[in-house]
């Protein structure tokens, strides 16, 4: 009996330590809108913008990247980050942040209970902008 309880608590503690692991970092995914790809760039090329009216010269748009991540152990930049990552994968040198969603109080109560929820979730424009003719 003792070592069925010991094994269960085994599994138990195996599975919270994964669920840990996974939960950490943010995730970023692009969608196409243009069909338009270009050859992939270094991350720290894609500049972020915090409005289109910011963006200074002609642009399309690449696509609309969603990013989320565990609200505990992420930041606004963690989130920046990983839209950059996915952006420049796709030849984009630029995002237009969008709406960043925190997650509501019962959320991050139940996440500090449970260690589920508690989602940080965003939102970007990804574009390539034209260089400048001269």
């Amino acid at each position: 009996m003792k070592q069925i309880c010991s094994r269960s608590l085994l599994i138990l503690v195996c599975l919270m330590t994964s669920v840990l692991f996974l939960g950490c970092g943010v995730h970023a995914d692009l969608t196409l809108t243009t069909g338009k790809t270009r050859q992939a760039i270094a991350p720290e090329e894609v500049k972020i913008y915090e409005n289109a009216t910011r963006v200074l010269g002609k642009y399309e748009e690449v696509g609309i990247i969603t990013a989320n991540g565990n609200y505990s152990s992420t930041n606004l930049a963690d989130m920046y980050d990983a839209m950059r990552r996915e952006a420049a994968q796709y030849g984009a040198n630029g995002i237009i942040l969008g709406e960043v969603k925190e997650p509501e109080l019962g959320d991050k109560i139940v996440h500090s209970i449970s260690g589920f929820g508690g989602k940080r979730a965003g939102q970007a424009t990804a574009i390539y902008v034209f260089p400048e003719k001269q």
